[in-house]
């Protein structure tokens, strides 16, 4: 059976992934609740999957260690970093700590994770980095989060186009909003954009991102509006796109 790594699979998009790979993979979850872990794991296991837990907070590092030191010696078919965190406030106002968590979280960790299993990757293997829908533009509001998403974006095009030779393959998913506890923990209930739509669940994202990985897509933006508006931004000043995105990520 085929492994699959799986990073923030407490919950939301993350779990949703485990589950729809538990058919065809042995699933690795990774989150920082033993608990919610293990629910996930009974889950699967109910389903007739299997699923091993590793317990961590990925933006120690030595609990990125403890990752590894627990993976080592199997083939890792499949990497999904999708642990991720964010944070709505303006910038000057924003925690410190906050900051650094998300730069530890979405850009270091990341960035370490795939520089560990992809040199041991083979033909027909993959990676899947979780971008998102305001990787394409300056987000006022949601800076950093923005920009660290940004780099996701620009960092799994280039290690995309690195390990083609090998014949791995290498994905940047951006959703947008999403119907999750990601967008409680981020603050970003109160938005104007959050209010003005239906949001997906991730179990719709989960679908759109597997099937993407299929069609060897690049970079996979889920959503026809958010597709639209992204294809859109090319035709549109960039001080017009930075008003747009700050009256849209306003409280």
């Amino acid at each position: 059976m085929k492994t699959a790594i799986v990073t923030g699979t407490s919950g939301g998009i993350g779990r949703s992934l485990a589950m729809k790979l538990a058919s065809e993979y042995k699933v690795i979850l990774v989150a920082r609740s033993r608990e919610k872990l293990k629910r996930v794991q009974t889950d699967i296991e109910e389903s007739g999957g299997q699923a091993e837990i590793i317990v961590a907070d990925l933006t120690s590092n030595e609990c990125r260690q403890k990752l590894y030191r627990q993976a080592k010696g199997k083939q890792i078919d499949l990497l999904i970093n999708n642990a991720g965190v964010g944070g709505q406030a303006r910038f000057t106002e924003q925690d410190k700590a906050k900051i650094q968590t998300i730069i530890d979280l979405n850009i270091t960790a990341l960035t370490e994770i795939c520089r560990h299993f992809a040199p041991n990757m083979k033909s027909g293997q993959a990676v899947i980095n979780i971008a998102s829908a305001v990787s394409f533009f300056p987000a006022p509001s949601v800076a950093v989060y923005a920009a660290s998403k940004a780099y996701v974006l620009s960092f799994s095009e280039a290690l995309c186009e690195e390990l083609k030779s090998n014949g791995v393959h290498v994905m940047a998913l951006c959703p947008g909003l999403t119907k999750t506890g990601f967008d409680s923990a981020a603050d970003m209930q109160r938005s104007a954009v959050y209010s003005m739509r239906n949001l997906p669940g991730p179990d719709e994202v989960a679908d759109y991102a597997l099937n993407a990985l299929a069609r060897k897509k690049v970079v996979a933006i889920h959503g026809t509006t958010n597709k639209i508006g992204i294809f859109f931004l090319r035709f549109i000043p960039s001080s017009l796109t930075r008003s747009i995105a700050k009256r849209m990520m306003t409280r």
